[in-house]
């Protein structure tokens, strides 16, 4: 029989917890979008409007740091602290997000980070769409 210890120390919750508090390599770097003044207009106005916004969510983001610092770098969802439930991704998404991760040089990065940190950014850039459907189909939350 093996030996039996009295201690409850849970090691690798111990090394989860300490992985998840590590700050990102880089600091964030992203621009921050200014506020869009709405007015009144008229049909023409809203169609003008809709088109700039739907290019502005369609623009790729500046540069390959701020990239690399939005999606790679943020650590955030690294490790969460309780379970999350699993969800089936493509295998040619898997292999292309671990390839960034690796020509990034971050090693610490993994597809989970990648994938909150995109829809992290997702539902903040398009919180007024967001919005607007839940008015449009009286969602109240």
């Amino acid at each position: 029989m093996a030996k039996r210890y009295d201690n409850d120390f849970d090691a690798e919750g111990f090394v989860e917890n300490f992985r998840a508090k590590d700050e990102p390599p880089a600091p964030r770097t992203l621009k921050e979008k200014q506020p869009v003044t709405e007015e009144q207009d008229g049909v023409a106005n809203r169609k003008e409007k809709t088109a700039t916004e739907r290019s502005e969510r369609q623009k790729p983001t500046d540069s390959a740091d701020d990239y690399k610092a939005a999606y790679i770098d943020d650590l955030k969802y690294r490790f969460p602290e309780y379970g999350w439930p699993q969800v089936k991704i493509n295998p040619a998404f898997c292999s292309r997000i671990a390839n960034l991760e690796i020509l990034c040089g971050n090693r610490r990065a993994n597809l989970s980070t990648f994938i909150n940190n995109v829809l992290e950014r997702h539902f903040r850039d398009c919180e007024a769409q967001i919005k607007e459907l839940k008015k449009k189909y009286n969602d109240n939350e």
